[in-house]
């Protein structure tokens, strides 16, 4: 990294992030929760060129996300999201209710 934190070198970052993730696995693999095994893997880097950016005004239409739950639904609008295959709209308004606690 440069003085501004800017990287240099980008492949050897990929390179001390891969490391650090594969020793991060290796270690989380060692530990026991609740008498479980913990079984973890380095996943490999991938193209994100696939990835779609959604904008905020998408958000707002189609996720929900709470404490305890990410809801991601469809609109009704067919130059957005393909047609439901489902009758959900019959039963539910597009999200389903937040979980209430209780106690």
């Amino acid at each position: 990294m440069d003085k501004a934190g800017t990287t240099i070198y980008e492949e050897k970052e990929l390179q001390n992030f891969e490391y650090a993730g594969e020793v991060l696995a290796q270690i989380w693999s060692d530990t026991v929760i609740d008498g479980r095994p913990v079984v973890t893997e380095f996943v490999q880097h991938e193209d994100e060129s696939d990835i779609i950016e959604k904008s905020g005004a998408w958000r707002n239409v189609h996720v929900r996300e709470s404490q305890y739950m990410l809801q991601i639904v469809k609109c009704d609008d067919k130059s957005c999201c393909s047609p439901m295959r489902s009758s959900y709209r019959k039963i539910m308004d597009g999200f389903l209710p937040p979980p209430i606690p209780l106690s």
